[in-house]
């Protein structure tokens, strides 16, 4: 039985799932092309992030969002992931990606495409740290769709 209190939890996910088709928030809407950066645009875009990270107010909401969320993962991505997407706005709306949380996510898998850059991997894996405590990154891959510790991420060839 529906409690009248899970009503507005329904009727937000109803939205989430069923809303304007072409929105990139919508579960079931076609997927955009994969946007590619070149290294050198990835280099770029990386050191545009840091200049946004280095910003005390963006680091201020940082940190209280990880404050907020804790030791728990899945709370720690709740608290961070809207923060993180309002300080990487202006790299992903230069770069042609959604200003959204599927949007940020897009954003480092096209970073990660050259993660054999040294220089590339550096960079992005101190930027990863700003996002999340390092002794939550493991737990928290997993809940990103990275596998276990040790495992290949899912989808990556064997």
């Amino acid at each position: 039985l529906i409690q009248p209190e899970d009503r507005a939890a329904l009727a937000a996910a109803d939205k989430f799932l069923f809303h304007d088709a072409s929105s990139s928030n919508n579960a079931f809407a076609p997927k955009a092309p994969a946007i590619q950066l070149t290294p050198q645009q990835t280099k770029e875009a990386l050191d545009e992030v840091e200049v946004l990270l280095a910003n005390p107010e963006n680091s201020q909401k940082l940190e209280q969002a990880k404050t907020m969320g804790g030791q728990d993962p899945m709370m720690m991505m709740m608290m961070v992931m809207p923060i993180a997407v309002q300080i990487l706005t202006p790299v992903l709306q230069k770069y042609g990606f959604p200003v959204d949380q599927a949007g940020g996510m897009q954003f480092l898998a096209a970073a990660s495409m050259h993660k054999e850059d040294e220089a590339v991997a550096a960079k992005a894996k101190e930027i990863k740290a700003k996002f999340i405590p390092p002794e939550l990154a493991a737990l928290a891959g997993m809940f990103m769709g990275g596998g276990a510790p040790g495992m290949p991420p899912m989808g990556a060839p064997q």
